[in-house]
């Protein structure tokens, strides 16, 4: 809602209404982006006995993205894979196996798009939309409709500012840094199989899945300091907490109180500015830049910072030095999965077959992979996860502290079960042939976050604040699905002919648990530094199981 734009229509609820975009290509420049992949592999098996099984092989891999402008080769990506397994009885009935396997990521071309080539990217627009007769909104992004630069207010006080300007930018050759190597997976499992039956067998195996090693873009600055300087240096990269681009910032920071303290009245000029702490300038103050204190996640204002060696810096350049020997302010990227499994496996047998296995796992870290569930980016490889170092301010919330990722889910548990009906079965003769089969699964629910708009980039909900999963959880959800079929002869000269009848019925008990909320607590921001309204859905449903659904066929079979 805003109260004070004079542009925007009034929806239904007596709220004037205004739409935004935080990222759009309004320009049709066309960007060309290859691949070419190489691998080379290599196995034996050795037998050493009727006890003991080695499985070992390598695997050597090469990726070489290009963009139009720029290109490089992922090298050195060697795989090694070995799997052990022992048959303590010597009677194949009984395994203990080990299995370790190192596993490289194709990146996808997306980074060759956007980093290697030219796009075009435009942000921050916000336009006036049209509300239709039945209620609906029609967005017309032409300069009639475009709110930029008028006057708005999103507070009680009555505070007018501005809909902020947009802003043209091509992500024009980024690049990757020399020695950026391949993003891999290391997995380890252990486990134990047994057979109890000739058609009944159990098993528990426990398996770790972690991301030694992974590629993204990343920053020189602080989300402060991008405010202040536009130097900067960056690009793809193998991020961790002792990866050193730059000279770092020497950032002094302050509160709201001191600087008001210092400024009565909060809005000093550059002549009749007054320090709100040692160091500070006119010049190096972000409070100018900004407009007023940063905000955080729940616009409440954390105060500003003054940068005390603004021609040393954020990388290359005229009285630059690039990296000082010290850590610029990241962290260790951490992805991390534990799940043990138990499994009893009854093979079809006396017309039926059954499966039941439950899981218990865990993932946890800071780094969720290719695609963000948090904020819905589906950039892989150049997110906006490291765009930024942690700065003093801390505007970055919990962005780097591990916790329970978004699609970590402790428990679940399976149940499939199939029927046939023979012919040398007592079922009526019009029964025979017939297959019924059920499967029922339940599952525990995902963590929740709180989750406030980027304080550079304005992104609604990427911020997590309190930790991930400090939202709670959504709720455990259980589905039962039935499965019939019947094949129907087609007549004693044609047996090699017959239709296959199928019924499958889905969520047969009609539940319907919520699978998702809103975990964002802002609505779209407008300008950094500008508090943007809190976003009053917050922790409102947004998706629920799939309700009962079925489907049918008929196939020919000869």
């Amino acid at each position: 809602m805003d109260r004070t734009c004079q542009y925007c229509p009034i929806n239904k609820n007596g709220q004037q209404i205004f739409a935004s975009i935080t990222r759009g290509t309004y320009q049709g420049l066309i960007v060309n982006a290859t691949g070419r992949y190489h691998t080379a592999y290599g196995n034996d098996v050795y037998q050493i006995n009727r006890f003991f099984t080695i499985n070992a092989g390598v695997r050597w891999e090469q990726e070489r993205i290009a963009g139009s402008l720029l290109a490089y080769t992922f090298t050195g990506s060697w795989s090694p894979r070995v799997g052990i397994n022992i048959d303590p009885m010597g009677d194949h009935k009984s395994k203990l196996f080990f299995n370790f396997g190192r596993n490289y990521w194709a990146m996808p071309l997306d980074a060759a798009i956007r980093q290697l080539g030219n796009e075009q990217d435009d942000t921050s627009y916000a336009f006036a939309p049209v509300i239709n007769s039945d209620g609906s909104i029609t967005i017309i992004p032409d300069a009639a409709h475009t709110l930029n630069g008028l006057a708005r207010s999103t507070n009680s006080s009555g505070v007018v500012s501005k809909f902020g300007a947009p802003s043209f930018a091509s992500s024009t050759g980024e690049g990757i840094i020399p020695g950026t190597k391949g993003e891999y997976e290391d997995e380890y499992v252990i486990g134990v199989e047994r057979e109890l039956a000739p058609s009944i067998v159990v098993k528990a195996r426990y398996t770790d899945r972690r991301l030694p090693r992974v590629i993204e873009d990343i920053g020189s600055q602080s989300v402060e300091g991008s405010t202040i300087t536009s130097n900067f240096n960056g690009g793809i990269s193998n991020p961790t907490k002792s990866t050193d681009i730059a000279v770092n910032e020497q950032e002094s920071t302050y509160t709201q109180a001191q600087f008001l303290a210092a400024n009565p009245g909060g809005n000093p000029s550059a002549s009749n500015y007054k320090a709100p702490v040692t160091g500070c300038t006119a010049a190096n103050d972000t409070f100018f830049a900004v407009g007023g204190p940063f905000i955080d996640g729940r616009n409440n204002p954390v105060g500003g910072a003054c940068f005390l060696n603004l021609d040393t810096m954020d990388g290359p350049g005229p009285g630059k030095n690039g990296a000082d020997g010290q850590p610029d302010g990241f962290v260790n990227p951490v992805r991390r999965y534990n799940a043990v499994e138990f499994e009893v496996d009854k093979r079809f047998s006396n017309h039926w077959l059954a499966l039941i296995n439950f899981r218990w796992g865990n993932l946890w870290g800071n780094y969720e992979g290719a695609y963000r569930n948090d904020n819905g980016q589906s950039d892989p490889g150049i997110s906006s996860l490291f765009d930024f170092t942690t700065g003093k301010l801390n505007l970055l919330g919990d962005q780097f502290t591990p916790g329970y990722i978004s699609t970590d889910r402790r428990t679940v548990g399976n149940l499939f079960v199939s029927y046939n009906v023979g012919s040398d079965t007592h079922f009526i003769h019009g029964a025979r042939g017939l297959t019924f089969g059920a499967g029922w699964r339940g599952q525990s629910g995902v963590p929740l976050s709180i989750l406030g708009d980027h304080p550079a980039y304005l992104n609604q909900g990427e911020i997590p604040i309190g930790g991930r999963g400090a939202g709670g959880r959504t709720p455990s959800t259980m589905q039962l699905d039935l499965h019939l079929d019947y094949p129907v002869p087609l007549g004693s000269r044609l047996e090699r002919y017959r239709l296959k009848l199928a019924m499958d019925m889905f969520n047969a008990t009609n539940s319907q648990f919520q699978t998702g909320r809103v975990q964002y607590t802002q609505t779209s921001a407008t300008s950094v530094g500008v508090p943007p309204p809190l976003n009053l859905d917050y922790n409102r449903p947004t998706s629920f199981q799939t309700p009962f659904y079925a489907r049918g066929s008929v196939r020919f079979e000869f």
